[in-house]
């Protein structure tokens, strides 16, 4: 089949039929032309998809780091508030004076850490 269409495109030539080869010519140029566009096309869209699950694994990863953070910072409320508070019981024994009890054991247990 090939040989033919060369042997077709040299006999255009020699018989002088311009025309023919010409159009010949041009449709196959389009249709590389379209080939290669096509080709193109493609990449793209691969290249799309390959950007989209590398965003959705971005995005679940600092969902996940986001939902670590927040579990985080609330165990340290949590450990704040309770300083807080035997530091609250701590001022109060300072300020009217009272004299020392065992429940301030445990202000003092965690004093260093605060």
């Amino acid at each position: 089949m090939f040989w033919w269409l060369l042997e077709s495109r040299w006999r255009w030539i020699i018989e002088g039929n311009w025309r023919r080869y010409a159009l010949f010519a041009v449709a196959e140029v389009f249709l590389v032309s379209l080939g290669i566009l096509l080709a193109v096309q493609v990449d793209n869209w691969n290249e799309e998809r390959r950007e989209d699950r590398e965003e959705r694994e971005l995005l679940i990863d600092v969902r996940s780091d986001l939902v670590a953070n927040l579990a985080e910072i609330e165990g340290s409320l949590e450990f704040n508030r309770a300083a807080l508070t035997n530091y609250a019981l701590l001022e109060r024994y300072v300020q009217q004076e009272l004299p020392y009890a065992p429940e301030l054991d445990a202000v003092f247990g965690v004093l260093p850490y605060w």
